[in-house]
Order: structure tokens, then C-alpha cells, then sequence
């Protein structure tokens, strides 16, 4: 895709306005965008409650016992890469109207594939998560059957 400067991004707008089947389409894959930057929002509000029990309460786990110890790593380093992964897929800002390619129906198609890069993108992230958190709920477990 072409970037766009702001002279030209009014004109693709201008354009995209004058033929009313691209602009609901252009809406629609918007919106999923829109979708997809929400639900990455409500994986980094869990990993970063993740992280912070993790602060308060991680060593005392990690202290229990070795397989412990080795599940609570395990579950930050696979919710630190749940949130880079984040970072770099679908919470990414790129502006839709920044760029385009040489017509509209070529930069819808553009935009749906980078629409569906993302998702996948944003499911990678997602499992990286579950992961993460699979490691917690595994370390508190190994915790509770070593306190006497």
C-alpha cells in the first residue's frame, strides 16, 4: 500500500464517499477493527492483573517448591509474550484512510487482509495467555498442596 499524506488521504476519502457499496464495506471492515482493538483491550486489562498478582504474591508462590517455581516463570513469560504479541498485531494503531492501493476495490481487499492478519494475530495472543494463565492456576495449585 502507498502511504498517503493528509492532501491525499482527503482526496481517497472524497472518493470513497462518492460510491456508497464501498463505503459500507469500508465501514464494515472498520467496525471489525474497532472489535478486534476492544477485545485486544480486555486481554492487556488481564494481563496486566496477571502481572500485578504476580508482584504481590509471586515469590511467596515461587518459594513453595521448585515445580512452583518453575509454573509461576512459566506464566509470566507467557503473559509477557501474550502482550507483545498484543502490541505488535492488533493494538498497532494504522490509520484505514492513511494508505491505499492503486483503486478502492485492491485497498478493501488490502484492508481485509490486514483485518484478518490481525486476528490471528490477536488468537496467537490469546493463546499465549491462556498459557500464561494455565501457569498460575498450576503454581497456586502446586502452593496450596505444600502448605502444611
Amino acid at each position: 500500500m502507498k502511504k498517503l499524506n493528509e492532501d491525499e488521504e482527503l482526496e481517497f476519502l472524497l472518493e470513497l464517499h462518492g460510491r456508497p457499496e464501498y463505503v459500507e464495506v469500508f465501514e464494515q471492515i472498520r467496525h471489525g477493527l474497532e472489535v478486534l482493538q476492544i477485545r485486544s483491550q480486555m486481554l492487556l486489562g488481564l494481563i496486566t492483573i496477571c502481572l500485578t498478582v504476580t508482584g504481590f504474591s509471586g515469590h511467596m508462590i515461587a518459594r513453595s517448591s521448585q515445580a512452583a517455581r518453575l509454573c509461576v516463570f512459566g506464566g509470566v513469560l507467557s503473559v509477557l509474550v501474550s502482550a507483545i504479541v498484543l502490541m505488535y498485531g492488533p493494538l498497532r494503531v494504522n490509520w484505514i484512510t492513511g494508505s491505499r492501493e492503486s483503486d478502492i476495490k485492491q485497498t478493501v481487499v488490502a484492508l481485509i487482509k490486514r483485518r484478518n492478519e490481525r486476528t490471528r494475530i490477536y488468537h496467537v495472543a490469546a493463546v499465549f495467555l491462556v498459557l500464561g494463565l494455565t501457569g498460575y492456576v498450576l503454581s497456586l495449585g502446586f502452593f496450596l498442596l505444600s502448605v502444611d
